[in-house]
């Protein structure tokens, strides 16, 4: 089963947008972007994520993405991955989970975050 991952899914509940720009039935992965705020501070960051078809061979299908920006004197080290499943052939939304870690400074100060709601495709 093919899969038409590619598109743009917006998050109400954590105000959040996916775009998946490329995918690969073969080896179920694919890429885009992940952007929004965590602690007033904008991002719009490379994702990654995979998914699996059930029996690997149509829906449900299992997803997962993550995204990372790594920490510099000027911005905090974010780290936010999201699980979930979707089971419609059109891929109409993901129903997940995510955490977001956020690592303010060399001190330790640090906030942790945890999200549900889907990302719907627009």
């Amino acid at each position: 089963m093919a899969a038409n991952l590619k598109g743009t899914y917006k998050n109400a509940s954590t105000r959040e947008t996916l775009v998946i720009t490329e995918y690969y039935d073969g080896n179920g992965t694919f890429s885009g972007t992940l952007s929004g705020q965590a602690d007033g501070l904008e991002f719009n960051l490379e994702v990654t994520g995979g998914y699996h078809f059930f029996n690997s061979v149509g829906n449900p299908t299992s997803i997962s993405f993550s995204v990372q920006q790594p920490s510099t004197d000027k911005s905090p080290e974010l780290r936010e991955a999201w699980v979930g499943t979707t089971d419609a052939s059109s891929y109409s939304q993901f129903q997940v989970m995510g955490v977001r870690s956020l690592l303010k400074n060399a001190q330790g100060d640090s906030t942790l975050y945890a999200f549900s709601g889907p990302f719907i495709r627009q």
